[in-house]
């Protein structure tokens, strides 16, 4: 009976341990992104309505290519585009990965994310696969994405190096940014958004980010069910796998 107690206290202190530990790092998962407020579900209409533009308005050119708004509509797209939250050491980040990148990342072999990247707090309204692909305009040429695939990667991360992130603007609007591909890229600032999902504001870094403690993969399922398998490393600069 002693004995039984002593086990019981022992694996009763683990699990205190355990919870402990996640409690002082806490796991970017989706109640954590819900909470974040100030992204651009909460702030379009408002920042459209100070240009004297409609939400619906806005959304429409949203959908073109910066090379096809007129140019008064698109000094007032620049200048909402401009009001977005911009990054920083403290910013929730996110890059989304097929499954086969993300086993990349939990072997090893790709320690960091860098190219489009997107702020947490502009995609709260994102739950699906489906999603993701339409919000942020997957359809690409040759992409790897698709609207029916089962499961995706999540990254949600904060790095130091965010102060190396820029808008890609096409040259229209003073950027320097070449897009490899045609349209859907919009060189607004945000991503067109399709199948009935806003776009959202899109950013892009060069380098790979220098990722900070807390940093996660998910695999999020087609229904949206959220599984996390890695935490970021800091000591051995890499995502270990969670079992």
């Amino acid at each position: 009976m002693k004995q039984i107690k002593i086990f019981l206290l022992t694996i009763t202190f683990i699990l205190i341990s355990f919870v402990s530990v996640f409690a002082k790092n806490e796991v970017y998962d989706l109640n954590y992104v819900l909470q974040l407020k100030g992204g651009f579900p909460y702030t379009i209409e408002q920042y459209a309505k100070e240009q004297g533009m409609t939400l619906e308005h806005f959304l429409y050119l949203e959908n073109h290519s910066s090379y096809s708004i007129l140019e008064d509509d698109l000094k007032k797209i620049y200048e909402i585009r401009l009001k977005q939250i911009k990054p920083d050491s403290n910013t929730l980040m996110q890059k989304l990965v097929t499954l086969g990148k993300m086993e990349k990342y939990l072997n090893g072999d790709i320690k960091s994310p860098q190219g489009f990247i997107s702020v947490c707090a502009d995609l709260v309204h994102c739950r699906t696969v489906a999603d993701f692909y339409y919000t942020l305009r997957m359809d690409y040429p040759h992409t790897e994405y698709s609207p029916d695939d089962e499961a995706i990667g999540i990254i949600r991360f904060k790095a130091s190096n965010l102060d190396k992130c820029f808008i890609p603007f096409n040259k229209n609007l003073g950027g320097t940014y070449e897009s490899p591909y045609p349209f859907p890229f919009t060189g607004h600032g945000f991503t067109a958004g399709g199948n009935g999902r806003w776009g959202s504001p899109e950013w892009v870094i060069l380098e790979p980010v220098k990722l900070l403690k807390g940093s996660a993969i998910f695999e999020l399922r087609k229904d949206g069910t959220e599984i996390l398998r890695g935490i970021y490393d800091e000591k051995l600069k890499k995502f270990k796998r969670v079992k």
